[in-house]
């Protein structure tokens, strides 16, 4: 990737992406570091919890036990292919990174919220028609990739940005004869982990707690803790699917998974020590000034890789929300003859769909 300057502005996918000066304090504060993603991670993750108990925990995993195991396993790339080929009223939003975050997390509750409605529609547990239910899971997608890939001011071209500041400050200090310098810096490290080292390190306590693959039944009837452990893995790594929780069983046996987790954890006391190596070498070279443009620039890409490595797998498309709203797409052909609602509608409705979650958060909170 060429560095860019500070007034450069980023080509992402054609789109023009303005960014506000390197000056701008509240854009690179270390406010916006990775402590902020994991308190972003924690509201998610609450607020599907809050769904999980008023839809019902036992009704939940068995609304998703009656979808069919081609709906499960095809989903991910369905969804893929549904958001690439069609057009979304994305605009440029050249906010500062502590007011994306902000909005992020909305969009990500409101997903939350859109998923639960598309669930109970599945699970003919409401009198919604699937017309408003449709409109809704659209203007959700919608907003959703207001702040992802597909959006010109999005989670991808942030990434871009930054580590393109960061890799241009670095080359000058460091020359580029440190290489993986940035990954060093903004990789997530304990206790923040990525979504395949939290896999591993939870699905080893579901395994210590069902030698077996359980069942509905067995889950349900666990005690508290060990149900607590269970049911984290199932929302986080399984889509509330028991299918894909014995597939993880079938996947990684116990000596495999002893492995791969011990594989997992030297890479990350070899990242941390690596990492210490690093910042005590930029300390030394570094000018005071320098060294706070850097960490500037490191705490917002370490928030935006949480995001990306940790919340996304878990909680966007691919998760089990992920999954309610592509149950619904995938009945649009035989539902609505007439196809999707026009840009402007969708562009209407996913704004107001933030604006309705921001007020509904505020009370919830």
């Amino acid at each position: 990737m060429m560095p860019m300057t500070a007034n450069q502005p980023l080509r992402h996918r054609n789109s023009p992406l303005v960014m506000v000066s390197r000056d701008t304090e509240v854009d690179f504060s270390t406010r916006c570091g990775i402590d902020r993603s994991a308190a972003m991670l924690i509201n998610v993750e609450n607020r599907i919890d809050l769904h999980e108990r008023k839809f019902g925990r036992d009704r939940l995993l068995r609304t998703i036990e009656k979808v069919s195991p081609h709906d499960l396993s095809q989903h991910v790339s369905r969804y893929r292919v549904l958001v690439r080929s069609n057009e979304w009223p994305n605009v440029a939003e050249p906010a500062p990174l502590a007011e994306f975050l902000n909005d992020y997390e909305l969009a990500s509750l409101a997903y939350v919220d859109v998923g639960f409605i598309a669930l109970e529609f599945v699970g003919a547990g409401n009198d919604r028609t699937y017309a408003s239910v449709y409109h809704q899971v659209v203007a959700s997608e919608a907003l959703r990739g207001q702040y992802g890939k597909q959006s010109p001011t999005g989670l991808d071209a942030r990434l871009d940005w930054y580590e393109a500041q960061l890799t241009a400050v670095l080359d000058k200090i460091l020359g580029e004869a440190t290489p993986n310098a940035v990954d060093l810096l903004c990789i997530p490290n304990e206790p923040h982990l990525t979504a395949e080292s939290a896999m591993l390190e939870s699905f080893a306590q579901v395994r210590a707690i069902f030698a077996e693959p359980p069942t509905i039944d067995s889950i349900l009837a666990a005690e508290p803790t060990p149900h607590e452990i269970v049911w984290k893995f199932l929302r986080r790594h399984a889509q509330w699917s028991i299918q894909h929780l014995n597939e993880y069983y079938h996947r990684l046996g116990i000596d495999l998974l002893q492995d791969r987790l011990e594989v997992a954890r030297n890479r990350r006391r070899d990242l941390a020590a690596r990492r210490s190596e690093l910042m005590a070498e930029i300390a030394r070279r570094c000018p005071a000034t320098v060294l706070g443009q850097i960490i500037h620039f490191a705490n917002a890409l370490a928030a935006l890789n949480h995001i990306n490595l940790t919340l996304e797998p878990s909680f966007s498309f691919k998760g089990g929300v992920g999954l309610g709203h592509g149950l619904i797409f995938n009945l649009s052909e035989k539902k609505m003859p007439n196809g999707r609602p026009t840009q402007s509608e969708i562009a209407r409705d996913k704004w107001a769909l933030r604006d309705k979650t921001k007020l509904t958060t505020a009370e919830i909170t």
